[in-house]
């Protein structure tokens, strides 16, 4: 897939801001370059909940390349589990989202979140998120 355009990262041709963030951040970013900004500051996975469907898709990836490498003390498992619930939210489905659930299957095991609520929200979020991908 080619790098995701102006339009596939901001459908409302950034009007609205958090698209226009994720724009500033990811536009002309190779899925190299994506997994490097994770590394340098993991805040830009709040940019996946906002982009575009194929931008998500694409970027999503470099996402889950990051999280494989990374140790329990690295990183905050309400990030990952935000991006889905924020994914949930906005789309009916997605093909990388499943493999963003499977990830943060793994890093639970190990990094355990200890907020039920968080937890619980998260929960359904993927419950829709597979209901709707096996329609």
């Amino acid at each position: 897939m080619k790098l995701p355009s102006l339009a596939d990262i901001s459908p409302t041709h950034l009007l609205n801001l958090d698209e226009r963030i994720a724009f500033q951040h990811f536009f002309g970013k190779s899925l190299k370059e994506a997994v490097a900004m994770f590394a340098e500051k993991e805040y830009y996975a709040e940019d996946l909940g906002w982009m575009g469907k194929n931008a998500f898709e694409y970027y999503v990836k470099a996402y889950i390349e990051y999280l494989d490498h990374c140790s329990a003390d690295e990183f905050d498992i309400m990030d990952p589990m935000l991006v889905v619930m924020q994914r949930a939210m906005w789309d009916d489905c997605h093909e990388n989202v499943k493999l963003l659930i499977n990830k943060i299957s793994e890093l639970k095991r190990i990094s355990p979140c200890g907020d039920e609520n968080y937890e619980r929200r998260y929960d359904e979020a993927v419950q829709s998120i597979m209901k709707n991908r096996d329609q």
